[in-house]
């Protein structure tokens, strides 16, 4: 009878080796135990937070603003910053789906001029919102933020044959920062929002809103109120799905933007990764929103909408507010 190889009993003899016995013996309940204090501690701010403010929740009960503010925070900075960051970016591209914000964008020469002065644009707009967002509410830095985009809005705002900002088109950007996040983490994290942050976070971006001038007056229950941060992004949600069907349109303006910003997003990439990276973005996008896809990202991948599209979207562009 054969031996068998060496290396075979070389192996078996490694897996019953008294040593490594114990090795596995303390691996197995280590392992164990931490997984399961994982599993604990990953849950705990959001037991925690649903314990003490579910309360919040009623008409008669407001959460107080720094309390939304810090939970906020926790969402962004704790448990989902990858997908907080992605969705607010997404957000920000997703507005120049809309002719009469693309245009008008276009018409500053802001986003979709010199790369210089576009990307300098992009990032003044990123470090503005984040001022206003990262910081207390009634703080020195958020005030200021919020003073120096309201200034340079208050400057294209009530101009007439829609050369101007449109409210309709305010309340929309404002509806996108507030929701995609929310969206997002539906979709790719390992838990939702609990109804407890998702009232935080819609009594927060009222309150935004608010500083900012949006007018709240579009939304059907602007008159009686709502009841809290839950029932305000709720109906944000609908009247914003509305607005994107009606006016999410393909325009050579919204192309326009759309091919300045994936060159800001990929600047850091070597140009032969640029056409897949526009692949990708374009996937991410198309799995995100099939009117926004047909409103400009087909422009992303060389293919341009119809011609019957086009002139619809233009025609959109141009009408009065």
């Amino acid at each position: 009878m054969t031996n068998p190889p060496s290396d075979l009993r070389n192996f078996f003899y490694t897996l019953f080796h008294p040593t490594l016995q114990q090795w596995v013996l303390f691996l197995i309940p280590a392992m164990t135990t931490y997984l399961l204090l994982c599993h604990r501690l990953r849950y705990n701010r959001l037991r925690r937070t649903t314990f003490h403010h579910t309360i919040d929740l009623h008409p008669e009960r407001k959460m107080p603003l720094l309390t939304a503010f810090n939970i906020h925070n926790y969402l962004i900075e704790l448990e989902f910053p990858l997908s907080f960051s992605a969705a607010t970016t997404f957000a920000l591209f997703k507005a120049y789906g809309i002719p009469s914000i693309s245009s008008l964008l276009v018409h500053t020469n802001q986003l979709a001029g010199p790369p210089l002065a576009s990307s300098k644009r992009y990032a003044d707009t990123g470090a503005l919102l984040l001022e206003a967002v990262l910081n207390e509410p009634g703080s020195a830095r958020s005030i200021e933020a919020i003073a120096r985009i309201n200034y340079l809005h208050d400057r294209w705002r009530g101009k007439e044959n829609g050369k101007g900002i449109r409210d309709e088109d305010m309340l929309y950007t404002l509806s996108l920062f507030a929701l995609e996040p929310m969206k997002w983490v539906q979709k790719y994290e390992w838990r939702e929002l609990s109804e407890v942050e998702i009232n935080a976070v819609g009594l927060l971006w009222m309150y935004w809103g608010y500083a900012l001038k949006v007018p709240f007056s579009l939304l059907p229950g602007y008159e009686k109120g709502w009841k809290n941060g839950v029932e305000w992004m709720e109906e944000m949600g609908a009247w914003s799905e509305a607005y994107e069907k009606r006016h999410m349109l393909p325009a050579e303006s919204n192309a326009a933007l759309a091919d300045a910003t994936v060159k800001i997003l990929l600047w850091k990439t070597p140009k032969w990764m640029h056409g897949f990276g526009k692949r990708v973005f374009a996937t991410v996008m198309e799995g995100r929103s099939r009117r926004l896809r047909e409103a400009m990202l087909l422009v992303i991948l060389n293919i341009s909408p119809s011609p019957q599209s086009r002139r619809e979207g233009r025609m959109h562009a141009d009408a009065p507010s």
